[in-house]
């Protein structure tokens, strides 16, 4: 027998036997009690077991990680860190956690310091997506957040002023130039720097 509301009801368990033993071969959506009526076959009564209750987890949601970042080749990105824990599953256990990169659409497992809920992969050079695998005692497969992304920008590329070096006092028309620069200016701004004559700061102008 079965109960769904803490034995205060009973109902009649299916596919059940005459064995001392039971197939629960469909699937609990709920938590449940279960009890056994042994019935002696001479007529002598019927005893109940003590009922032993199975409980039934929620689904395994996995949590969310946090965050898109841009940073500069070379640097290091702040932590990649579970910032909504999962839900479900057993919550008597502990979580195992396996931190992702995609290499070129392939998800591979990170190795450095990669199994805590939060993640550094140290300096990069090229950009790439994230993403935790978590596993949870309730499922035999992982189940993965969110992925983010860290996106590498190049630095500066070294590049020349392109003008006349000698002028005419008081000449207002003369135009220096980069030898190549981002049109754009979506990656890049420039600052252009003047020293006055016969000092050595530079005065810097943004245009």
């Amino acid at each position: 027998q079965y109960s769904e509301n803490n034995g205060q009801t009973w109902l009649q368990a299916i596919n059940t036997t005459s064995n001392n033993s039971y197939l629960q071969n469909y699937n609990l959506d709920q938590s449940r009690w279960y009890r056994v009526n042994v019935i002696s076959n001479e007529g002598c009564g019927t005893v109940t077991t003590a009922p032993i209750e199975i409980f039934v987890f929620d689904n395994f949601i996995p949590g969310q990680i946090i965050s898109d970042q841009d940073i500069c080749i070379g640097d290091t990105p702040t932590d990649l860190v579970l910032s909504n824990p999962s839900y479900g599953g057993n919550p008597s256990t502990t979580d195992t956690y396996q931190w992702q990169y995609n290499n070129n659409g392939i998800w591979q497992d990170a190795s450095l310091n990669a199994n805590l809920s939060n993640y550094n992969p140290g300096p990069i050079g090229q950009s790439s997506e994230y993403r935790l695998q978590i596993e949870n005692d309730c499922f035999s497969d992982s189940v993965n957040t969110n992925s983010v992304e860290i996106i590498v920008n190049p630095l500066p590329a070294s590049i020349d002023i392109l003008g006349p070096e000698n002028v005419c006092l008081n000449a207002s028309d003369v135009l220096y130039t980069l030898s190549h620069y981002d049109s754009t200016f979506t990656n890049m701004n420039y600052l252009w720097y003047v020293s006055p004559m016969g000092q050595n700061t530079f005065i810097g102008v943004n245009y």
